[in-house]
């Protein structure tokens, strides 16, 4: 056991957008969570993409979660989601996917969509908690299998139910270098 996965239970990661260069811990949590991975430089297309957003969840200063996310006028869409496998399942991926959310609708963005494979199960889970449903799916969309994705939407105009994180200003954050 990690020291890290033996303290994720009692402590709570922070959320804050990241900016700068790739660093290491992101392509780990980035390598273990998708299939095929983003390399390195897709994620520098993405740090310099000005419709594109880089949160990270950080958990005793390591990058530990990542979601990416494009913001176009009043909508949003989820491009890229990762926790680190030992972390899974224990709330951090939650926090983030709220803490996100909350920060796109006190900007005022009406819509996040996102697309998630068909048979992952646990994500569809996390996605419905916080009030994503279902709207098409893409058949084949994956390249590496063809396994078809969901397509979700989300209304940010509608009441908050599923809120459990805190408010809390990330500009203290330490940033990835």
């Amino acid at each position: 056991m990690s020291v890290v996965n033996s303290h994720a239970e009692a402590l709570r990661p922070v959320v804050c957008k990241l900016s700068g260069k790739v660093c290491p811990e992101l392509l780990e949590v980035e390598r273990q969570s998708n299939r095929p991975p983003w390399g390195e430089e897709l994620f520098e297309r993405e740090f310099a993409n000005r419709y594109s957003r880089i949160y990270g969840a950080r958990l005793l200063g390591r990058i530990v979660g990542f979601l990416v996310v494009h913001v176009v006028m009043d909508e949003a869409h989820v491009v890229n989601f990762g926790i680190l496998t030992e972390l899974r399942g224990q709330g951090i991926g939650r926090v983030l996917l709220e803490e996100v959310l909350e920060d796109l609708r006190r900007e005022a963005h009406k819509t996040v969509t996102l697309e998630v494979r068909a048979g992952n199960l646990p994500a569809i889970n996390l996605y419905q908690s916080v009030g994503f449903a279902e709207c098409g799916i893409r058949p084949a969309y994956y390249s590496d299998n063809n396994e078809d994705a969901l397509t979700m939407r989300l209304d940010l105009t509608a009441p908050v139910s599923w809120r459990s994180t805190d408010d809390r200003d990330c500009a203290s954050a330490t940033k990835a270098a």
